[in-house]
């Protein structure tokens, strides 16, 4: 009898430094998880890589774009019904359209061209506002978004 009650005592000895060591270094690597995080967050490295992204509001999306030094191109898709795009900017580039159809349903590239971006490889992170009249009705509305990248 005496004999199974000392391995009981050996199994416990064990178990419990089973569970000191994973808990020692489970913390450890949660430590390391959250620093990496937070330097992740911050922008502390120095490498490029960044989430490429274009959003506009609810009816016209963003599906395509690309943004150089001199010109940013943004490609985009109608949900709603027709109009014309009278207005385009990104950033600090503006411009002015005349006749510039965007189709129920189809696509439609825009380009601002004569642009200062910055230069190639920096991050860009702009505001994108797109004017637009409504075919029936003559009524404006401004769709607004925002476009993330590098300059390419």
């Amino acid at each position: 009898m005496q004999k199974k009650h000392k391995n009981v005592h050996k199994i416990d000895k064990k178990a419990q430094a089973a569970m000191e060591f994973m808990l020692t270094y489970g913390w450890m690597l949660l430590v390391v998880v959250g620093v990496v995080s937070a330097l992740a967050y911050f922008g502390v490295s120095s490498t490029k890589v960044i989430p490429e992204m274009c959003i506009l509001d609810t009816g016209v999306a963003c599906i395509d774009f690309k943004i150089t030094s001199t010109e940013s191109s943004i490609v985009i898709l109608n949900g709603i019904k027709d109009f014309e795009i009278i207005e385009a900017t990104i950033g600090d580039c503006t411009k002015q359209f005349s006749g510039l159809e965007a189709i129920s349903g189809q696509k439609q590239t825009i380009v601002l061209d004569n642009c200062d971006n910055g230069n190639k490889g920096n991050k860009l992170k702009e505001v994108i506002q797109l004017t637009r009249r409504d075919s029936e009705t003559g009524l404006e509305r401004i769709h607004e978004g925002e476009v993330t990248g590098l300059i390419q």
